[in-house]
């Protein structure tokens, strides 16, 4: 039961290095659990700067983009290496005391988003925390303020709390 963890098989397809390719190998990326939103972040950011070039769809990206996308492609690789435990709670932790969510959101002017833990204590006050869930969005393409922006990610971490709540009811 120790080994059973979430993994991330990535064999990312050659595509044109247009906004089209670009939207095709980041949606390819299946991460249910938010697992890796820090990481896609970089390839939605470079989408938004394309878009707000005004490129089409099937337009060759700058030599700028170009190299950003080789860097980020170049770096998927190590995704792979990303493994966590699918077990919220050890086989040898014996009885649950107390159990909490805790979320955590943050905010910049590029992006914001939320994590959430499972905080587990037993009866002889050991402490567990486990990764349940990740949510990242980019920020709107027209300027916002930061506290906005933070309001933003709190909502996000208030909605992620509810969804929490109902599955785990």
């Amino acid at each position: 039961m120790n080994s059973d963890m979430f993994t991330l098989k990535m064999a990312p397809k050659d595509k044109p290095f247009t906004r089209r390719g670009i939207l095709s190998v980041t949606s390819s990326i299946y991460d249910p659990l938010g697992m890796v939103s820090p990481i896609i972040v970089p390839a939605k950011r470079l989408l938004q700067e394309l878009c707000k070039q005004g490129l089409s769809w099937d337009e060759e990206i700058g030599r700028q983009e170009s190299h950003c996308w080789r860097l980020w492609l170049s770096d998927l690789p190590l995704l792979t290496s990303v493994a966590l435990p699918r077990c919220l709670r050890p086989v040898d932790f014996g009885q649950i005391q107390n159990a909490e969510l805790h979320h955590f959101a943050d905010a910049s002017q590029i992006a914001y988003g939320t994590v959430s833990y499972a905080r587990l204590v037993n009866e002889n006050g050991r402490i567990h925390c486990s990764f349940l869930a990740g949510k990242s969005r980019l920020a709107h393409m027209k300027q916002m303020t930061i506290p906005r922006l933070e309001l933003s990610a709190a909502v996000l971490a208030v909605r992620m709390n509810q969804t929490l709540q109902e599955e785990f009811q």
